[in-house]
């Protein structure tokens, strides 16, 4: 027994038939009529099933089922939206896990269900898209044990900039944070002197003191010994801290 043959490859077969024999431009035009004519089918379908809808005597769990199926169908041919809504909360159809709890959560909306799809369908080819599937729970306790950590950071970041702003210059000079920023500095300026150019015994001096601790690109310089005697000589560099 063979299957019964499909209405719409009967009509391809025909549209292909019909614009064969034509020119390349007859033929194109011949094709957007058959896209106007599909259209204006789909139009009618439309109109046709917002009808049967509106004319059927819906349960709440019936206008919920097909709100949720059938996206199609406007919320205006299902009744009031306040009533649709309610019948869709009352009665919901889509769900996901929370991967905080553990949760089921249902899916509120069509809009969040299509975002939801599209979230999903964007994580799987990129998955730094993938959504976060958590719960408002859990991103609420999740942004408030985030802000209380980043508090706790805050606070011992200031603690520390106090500290390395008031020990002695000495001490500082061991510290981390100055050997990491006079590593840099020796970088941008190619391990050369940034006056002579020449590469030795080089220096990096602070040509301020005003931020001490967290000391930018430009309160540093980078000397070889004798310039660096000069530029003191002359005054032109911050003093030494004691």
């Amino acid at each position: 027994m063979t299957d019964a043959a499909d209405p719409l490859d009967a009509w391809r077969q025909d549209a292909w038939d019909e614009t064969a024999a034509y020119g390349i431009a007859d033929r194109a035009a011949a094709i957007f009529d058959r896209i106007a004519a599909l259209e204006e089918l789909g139009a009618r379908m439309r109109q046709e099933l917002i009808a049967l809808v509106k004319a059927a005597d819906l349960t709440v769990e019936e206008v919920a089922e097909i709100y949720w199926r059938f996206d199609k169908v406007p919320i205006a041919a299902l009744g009031e939206q306040k009533e649709v809504w309610a019948a869709a909360t009352e009665y919901p159809y889509w769900s996901w896990r929370c991967q905080g709890c553990g949760a089921e959560v249902f899916v509120k909306s069509r809009s969040e269900l299509r975002d939801r799809i599209k979230a999903a369908r964007d994580g799987f080819r990129y998955p730094v898209l993938a959504p976060k599937n958590t719960c408002i729970d859990c991103r609420t306790t999740g942004f408030a044990e985030r802000e209380a950590a980043w508090k706790v950071q805050h606070e011992q970041m200031q603690q520390r900039e106090r500290k390395l702003r008031t020990m002695p210059y000495r001490e500082y000079l061991l510290t981390p944070e100055w050997q990491e920023r006079r590593k840099a500095a020796l970088k941008r300026a190619g391990y050369k002197c940034q006056v002579c150019n020449r590469s030795r015994q080089l220096h990096t001096h602070h040509r301020t003191y005003e931020r001490r601790g967290v000391e930018l690109a430009r309160d540093l310089i980078v000397l070889c010994d004798e310039c660096h005697a000069l530029y003191h000589g002359k005054g032109l560099l911050a003093a030494h801290e004691e």
